[in-house]
């Protein structure tokens, strides 16, 4: 019987993937001077497991050089081999190459056999001289047609393609491997094996995408149907019950189906330890990565949208955040420095913090710089607003900038890539104790809890998450200022800007004091919004606009309403930047544009 293998590679190139990550957190884990035992054996099994699965497909630049790592292995775990740091360094950088190795077979592209050929004659120059990986064979291996394997029962190794089935005990009471050829099961042998329950199972991503999609259509169907019963004057109540099954019912989906696009983060903070120990080791800097919450799940559109923005911010902190260790010691602060990365769940939104303990921001450097710049026009600003700076495109400069990161550098792409994701990201600094940088982004992309809001006879959507409340001002409450309009609520003077202005500007703006004002918060500020009217709250179903039409400033996307009208959502976050940041004539244009 033919079989063909291309079918199952990308369960080899996730579960390869999965033990790759294993290794190295492993790796980055031990402490030479007290090894653990069930660790090494936990490498072992990775890299036999990679060795074993690769050479049934015959992706030979894996196979030789995880034999190779493994012979290693076998006499590190025999105690014949001691696991120094340079060797666990040489194991590193070996899974360097795996990973490089991996992606060229994912991609169908050319070997790096130049770096497998000097990766795999390092491994070698480990081994004791008695030994040689390419014709040395453990006691656990054989070979048959498709390559090496795992004899023994307690490997359970199946590389995830098959249950391997328990053995059966034959009359005298002794048990026999179900591929012994003289002691093949019965059929009720075989109905009487228990096989494990399978509780996973993988799915191609596009097959959830669709389904997604479907889930929208019957949001936008369910809100048409409810805009059809508020206009029937005479539908029953048992078509209203039934109209209200559908809802719930729907919204039992739509979560259960969202559910599914949901990852752990532990997908993007595993990769973070090496990151950590690799430039530790460059800067010659002592440093402990602390990881938090991994187990937070986000929508898997947005996990490797992320990578790129918090390594960045990872690497700063290690550049320029954490001292040296006599530095640290002159100052009687811990020698080994640490990195917090935590991650955990808030409402509709997901938080990470990215923190350290290191020296915290250079914040009259950063406003000389900014000054100098041309980003400011007055030197007098608090700590609040002097942080966002280093976010602002132009800010790097010479003081600010070595030759692994700069704050300033690239932190305004930080900021766009986070605003792309409907997010925001805020800053705290303490001079001499650390810096924390806090990402909040929605928890899923495709589908938003909004209100409703009338502008000029148009719809748009805010999403609840940014509003704090909504209320009608009377006249004590709009102070009048030279520059601009604010609000004054409970001790609060927060700018006032009016939708009208921007969506619609050359129609009447009605007074704020017979409309509706909306207190909104953003990553960047509080503000107030001034709407024409509320027209209640509704789950929208997000579509890109840029993709269907083009990128609109304010509008993060569009929505179908019940009536099949087209209704925008807004971007709180660039609303936002037509607010300045102070209420005073001398600094209310503190940033330019």
């Amino acid at each position: 019987m033919s079989i063909d293998m291309q079918q199952f590679h990308s369960v080899f190139f996730e579960e390869t993937q999965e033990h790759i990550y294993a290794l190295e957190r492993i790796l980055l884990a031990m402490d030479p001077e007290e090894l653990d035992q069930e660790d090494i054996n936990c490498i072992f099994r990775a890299a036999h497991s990679i060795k074993g699965g690769s050479a049934i497909f015959g992706f030979d630049g894996l196979t030789g050089l995880t034999h190779v790592m493994e012979s290693l292995l076998v006499h590190v775990r025999n105690q014949q081999l001691q696991l120094t740091p340079p060797l666990i360094s040489t194991l590193l950088n070996s899974i360097d190459v795996l990973q490089l190795v991996l992606v060229a077979y994912q991609n169908d592209s050319p070997l790096p056999q130049s770096q497998i050929d000097q990766q795999t004659t390092l491994l070698e120059a480990n081994l004791p001289q008695q030994s040689s990986s390419n014709n040395e064979m453990d006691d656990s291996e054989t070979i048959d047609g498709f390559g090496f394997f795992d004899s023994p029962a307690t490997d359970n190794e199946s590389f995830g393609f098959f249950t391997p089935l328990p053995p059966i005990a034959d009359t005298h009471g002794a048990t026999k491997p179900l591929s012994d050829p003289e002691q093949q099961p019965s059929s009720d042998a075989i109905e009487a094996i228990k096989l494990p329950a399978v509780t996973s199972i993988r799915v191609d991503t596009n097959k959830i995408d669709s389904l997604v999609n479907l889930v929208g259509e019957l949001v936008i169907a369910d809100a048409m149907l409810q805009q059809m019963s508020q206009c029937e004057v005479s539908t029953s109540q048992s078509m209203q019950h039934a109209l209200e099954q559908v809802t719930h019912h729907i919204r039992l989906m739509q979560d259960a189906v969202m559910n599914i696009r949901m990852l752990p983060l532990s997908f993007v903070f595993n990769r973070f330890p090496r990151v950590v120990h690799d430039m530790a080791k460059q800067l010659d800097k002592q440093v402990e990565l602390v990881i938090q919450g991994s187990d937070t799940e986000i929508d898997k559109g947005m996990i490797e949208q992320i990578v790129d923005p918090l390594t960045h911010l990872i690497r700063n902190s290690l550049d320029h955040g954490i001292e040296s260790a006599s530095v640290r010691q002159q100052q009687s602060k811990p020698r080994v420095a640490t990195i917090t990365l935590s991650a955990y769940q808030k409402g509709n939104n997901i938080h990470i913090d990215v923190s350290d303990d290191g020296a915290g921001l250079p914040t009259q450097k950063i406003l000389e710089k900014a000054y100098a710049n041309g980003l400011v026009n007055t030197m007098d600003l608090t700590d609040e607003q002097i942080w966002p700076l280093i976010m602002a495109p132009g800010l790097s400069t010479a003081h600010l900038i070595t030759d692994v990161s700069g704050r300033g550098v690239g932190m305004d792409v930080v900021k766009q890539n986070i605003e792309q994701l409907n997010g925001h990201i805020n800053i705290h600094s303490t001079s001499g104790v650390g810096t924390t940088f806090s990402l909040s982004l929605p928890l899923t992309m495709a589908i938003v809890e909004g209100m409703k809001v009338r502008c000029d006879d148009q719809i748009y959507i805010i999403p609840l998450s940014n509003i704090i409340e909504s209320f009608r001002p009377n006249a004590e409450q709009m102070p009048s200022t030279a520059n601009q309009q604010i609000i004054h609520i409970r001790g609060e003077y927060l700018p006032l800007i009016a939708l009208r202005d921007l969506m619609a500007p050359h129609s009447p703006k009605p007074n704020p004091t017979q409309s509706i004002i909306m207190i909104i918060e953003s990553g960047i500020r509080k503000f107030c919004l001034h709407v024409d009217s509320l027209d209640g709250q509704q789950q929208v179903v997000i579509k890109s606009l840029e993709k269907n039409y083009k990128a609109v400033t304010g509008v993060s996307g569009a929505t179908i309403m019940g009536d099949g009208s087209v209704a925008l959502i807004l971007d709180v976050e660039q609303l936002a930047q037509h607010t300045p940041q102070q209420l005073t004539s001398t600094t209310n244009e503190v940033l330019h544009g």
